[in-house]
């Protein structure tokens, strides 16, 4: 499975146990809360990119407060991708 969280580190970023530690702890909150497709991408070690289905944009709002609250201690900055993800997106 780690092999598959590398996915969520940019080229060049030094990948270490640490790091996919926090990605795999992000992506169990959406996974928690519900959420069906969604990716947790690393923009550097501080901040995280979060790419849900538009059609779940909602569900994050109405959970944002939750979301924020348990990744606060991986992450100091949490950003979302307004593009949405597409379900065949890696």
């Amino acid at each position: 499975a780690y092999a598959c969280l590398a996915t969520r580190v940019p080229v060049g970023m030094e990948i270490t146990a640490d790091l996919l530690d926090k990605v795999e702890r992000a992506e169990r909150v959406f996974l928690d809360q519900g959420f069906r497709d969604f990716r947790v991408r690393i923009i550097d070690r501080d901040t995280a990119k979060i790419q849900i289905l538009e059609e779940e944009f909602f569900q994050l709002i109405e959970k944002k407060n939750r979301i924020i609250k348990e990744m606060g201690g991986l992450f100091e900055h949490i950003l979302l991708d307004l593009e949405g993800r597409s379900e065949r997106t890696n």
